[in-house]
C-alpha cells in the first residue's frame, strides 16, 4: 500500500483551500469539486480521480437540478454507482442538524470546524476501503483475516458476524456494511477489543499505570480492517495471554496486573464510588444514564445501562447505582 491515498472533496461552498491543507497535513491527493455551477457532473469526476474516500458536504445546493439537496442523498446515489467507494460527510454545521437515517449513508461525519481531530479516522477509513477493493474477501475466513483476530476468538466472531455480511459477500454493500459493523460495534463495544480505560481495568491499574506497561502488550494491539491511531484497541484475549507471561502466579487478572514491573500503588485502579484501591475495581461503567463520563468500580456498585441491550460475546453496558 505505498502508492499515495486519494480522497476527492465535493462542495457547494469554495473549500479548495481546505482540501489543499488536507493534502499536505496527510499528505494525499484530494482534487476539489465546487458543485455550485450548475450541470457539473460529479460521477464522472468520481470516475476520473478513482478515490479511496469520497468527501462531500452536507447541504448542497444547485447540484445541477437548481434544487436543494442532501449530501447524504446524494452519497445514496453515488453507493448505487459505486457500492464499493467509501463516502462520508464532511460539514460545517453542527452535526446534530443530521438525523440518524441521514448518518447510515455515510461512513462517518466529519466537522469541518475541527477537522484535525479526525485525520486519523479518515485515513484508516481510505486505507481500508483500498484494502478491501484490493483484496475482497470472498469468505467469512477472509474477512476475519483482513481483522487479524487471535485464533481463539475465531470461531466467536464468525458466530455473530451480521447476517447481511456472513450470506451476501457478493453484495455491493458488503463493503459498507463491513464498515458499519467493524467501526460502530467490534470497536466501540468492549467485548473482544478493549480501549485504554477497560485494557487499565482488566489489569488492575489505572490508565496511568497501563501506560507504564503498555510495551509490553504491544502484540495485543489491534491492527486490522478500520484500526484507527485516534481510538487505539487492544484484543482482550491477547491481553490475558500476555499477562500469563509476565506473571505467572495465580489469581484474577486484576490482582496479578499489578505484579507488573515498574508500577506502584499510584498506578492501581481505583473504585469510583468507595475511592479505595484495595477493592479491585473489575469494570467500566457510566456515571449515570445521561452522562457520558465513565469511570472504574466494582460490578456491585452498577446495574445495566437502559440504552445498550446485551449483545452476544460483548460486555454488558452499565452505570452506576443511584445514591
Amino acid at each position: 500500500m505505498s502508492k499515495k491515498l486519494k480522497f476527492v472533496w465535493i462542495d457547494d461552498e469554495n473549500r479548495l483551500k481546505d482540501a489543499q491543507n488536507l493534502e499536505k497535513q496527510l499528505k494525499i491527493s484530494c482534487p476539489f469539486l465546487d458543485v455550485k455551477p450548475k450541470n457539473i457532473n460529479y460521477l464522472s469526476f468520481i470516475n476520473n480521480n478513482n478515490p479511496d474516500l469520497i468527501l462531500i458536504d452536507h447541504n448542497l445546493t444547485d447540484i445541477g437540478t437548481g434544487n436543494i439537496k442532501k449530501g447524504s442523498t446524494i452519497a445514496a446515489l453515488i453507493r448505487e454507482k459505486h457500492p464499493n467507494r467509501a463516502v462520508a460527510c464532511i460539514t460545517g454545521q453542527l452535526s446534530g442538524g443530521i438525523d440518524s437515517h441521514q448518518r447510515l449513508a455515510y461512513e462517518d461525519v466529519f466537522s469541518l470546524d475541527e477537522i484535525k481531530d479526525h485525520y486519523s479516522s479518515m485515513k484508516s477509513i481510505a486505507r481500508s476501503f483500498r484494502k478491501l477493493n484490493t483484496g475482497r474477501p470472498r469468505t467469512p475466513d477472509g474477512l476475519l483475516k483482513l481483522l487479524k483476530a487471535p485464533d481463539g476468538d475465531l470461531i466467536k466472531l464468525k458466530n455473530i458476524l451480521p447476517k447481511e455480511i456472513k450470506e451476501n459477500f457478493s453484495d455491493g454493500a458488503l463493503f459498507s456494511n463491513i464498515s458499519h459493523w467493524i467501526r460502530n460495534l467490534l470497536i466501540e463495544r468492549p467485548g473482544f477489543l478493549y480501549d485504554r480505560l477497560w485494557a487499565a481495568t482488566l489489569l488492575g491499574l489505572n490508565e496511568t499505570g497501563f501506560k507504564k506497561v503498555e510495551k509490553l502488550f504491544a502484540a495485543a494491539k489491534y491492527k486490522g480492517l478500520f484500526s484507527d491511531e485516534s481510538k487505539e484497541r487492544w484484543w482482550k484475549s491477547e491481553l490475558l495471554q500476555i499477562l500469563s507471561k509476565h506473571v505467572k502466579t495465580s489469581g484474577l487478572p486484576w490482582e496479578r496486573g499489578r505484579s507488573l514491573p515498574k508500577l506502584n500503588t499510584k498506578n492501581y485502579s481505583k473504585d469510583y464510588y468507595t475511592d479505595y484501591v484495595e477493592d479491585f475495581p473489575e469494570v467500566v461503567a457510566f456515571i449515570d444514564e445521561t452522562s457520558d463520563d465513565r469511570a472504574q468500580t466494582k460490578l456491585k456498585y452498577t446495574v445495566p445501562h437502559p440504552k445498550y441491550d446485551k449483545l452476544l460475546f460483548f460486555e454488558e453496558i452499565r452505570m452506576m447505582k443511584a445514591d
